[in-house]
């Protein structure tokens, strides 16, 4: 994938893994929903059904000082993803591709 272009490294949080949900940092998921309906995502190499989504949140989320927004990449397929572990999403022919890099699963690398 020499010509992918990294978005960055997401870890699967436990607490929204069970709702398919893949936190996203909001330059991540600003841009992703910038494609709109042309949005594809993979899974490895699995196509798989994904849209990004946000949620607002109050004032009283994490000490924050105001009303801010979470977001995510949400679909069925990251329901299987595997908590703790670290992905990294690249755009990489049109397609945003989510590969995981450590955790449980991740390809062992040479001299590790």
């Amino acid at each position: 994938m020499s010509d992918a272009i990294v978005l960055g490294t997401v870890v699967v949080s436990r607490k929204t893994a069970a709702d398919g949900k893949l936190v996203l940092p909001a330059s991540v998921a600003i841009a992703l929903e910038s494609l709109g309906e042309a949005l594809r995502v993979r899974v490895g190499d699995q196509p798989v059904a994904a849209r990004v989504t946000h949620i607002t949140c109050a004032k009283t989320c994490g000490g924050a000082d105001s009303e801010h927004r979470h977001w995510f990449l949400q679909g069925d397929a990251f329901r299987t993803l595997i908590v703790d572990a670290a992905y990294e999403l690249t755009l990489h022919e049109g397609s945003v591709v989510c590969t995981i890099v450590s955790g449980e699963g991740a390809p062992s690398r040479v001299g590790e």
